[in-house]
C-alpha cells in the first residue's frame, strides 16, 4: 500500500533547502530541520515527516559547496533511493527537488542534474527545479530562461522542456512585498 510521496531535496549550500522543508511540512519547532540562514548546516541526509501533512516525506541533504562534491551528492541520492527500494513501494522516491536561488544556478548545477538523469531516466525519477528566495516575478522568468539555457548544454532539448521549474517566495520576503498576500510561501 502506498500512502506517502517521498522527495529528495538537493542543491547548493545556503539555498534554503532546510527552510523549504520546514515550511512545506509545517514542522513544529522540536522537529524542524536545522536552518543556516544562508550557510550550510545540514551534516547528513535526514528524513523529515510531518504530523500535519502525513502523506509527504522529504529527505534533506547536505548542500553542495567546496567540501561537498557532486559525486558525494550523487552517492547520497543513490543511497536514499536504495533505502526506499529496500523498505518497499511506500518508501520509493517519487521525485528530486533541485533547489536553487535563481542567481546561483550555474553550469555545475546542470552537470549534476545530467548525472542524476543518466542514473534515473526522467520517467523513473523526475527532477523538479525549485527556485527559492525569488523576489519578483520578473526575476522568476529571467532565471527560468537562464536555467533552461544551462540545462540545454547538458541535456537534450525535449528533456529540458519536460523539467518543471517552480518558484517559491518565502514568508519573510512576501511580507516585504506588500502587494502579495502573506502565506507560508507561494508557488508560481
Amino acid at each position: 500500500m502506498i500512502n506517502h510521496i517521498n522527495l529528495i531535496i538537493i542543491g547548493k549550500a545556503g539555498t534554503g533547502k532546510s527552510t523549504f522543508i520546514n515550511s512545506s511540512l509545517l514542522l513544529p519547532e522540536n522537529k524542524k530541520a536545522k536552518e543556516g540562514d544562508g550557510m550550510s548546516v545540514t551534516e547528513k541526509s535526514t528524513l523529515y515527516e510531518s504530523d500535519k501533512l502525513q502523506m509527504i516525506r522529504m529527505w534533506d541533504t547536505q548542500g553542495l559547496d567546496y567540501e561537498v562534491s557532486q559525486d558525494y551528492i550523487l552517492k547520497e541520492v543513490k543511497k536514499i533511493v536504495n533505502i526506499g527500494l529496500e523498505k518497499g513501494p511506500d518508501h520509493y522516491i517519487n521525485a528530486i527537488l533541485y533547489c536553487t536561488t535563481g542567481n546561483r544556478f550555474q553550469k555545475e548545477d546542470g552537470e549534476l542534474i545530467h548525472k542524476i538523469m543518466k542514473l534515473y531516466p526522467m520517467d523513473n525519477l523526475p527532477v523538479i527545479i525549485t527556485q527559492l528566495q525569488v523576489y519578483f516575478k520578473s526575476d522568476q522568468k529571467k532565471m527560468e530562461t537562464i536555467i533552461k539555457k544551462i540545462l540545454r548544454e547538458h541535456l537534450e532539448y525535449n528533456i529540458v522542456e519536460k523539467i518543471p521549474i517552480k518558484t517559491v517566495i518565502s514568508k519573510d520576503k512576501i511580507e516585504e512585498l506588500p502587494y502579495l498576500k502573506p502565506k507560508e510561501f507561494q508557488i508560481y
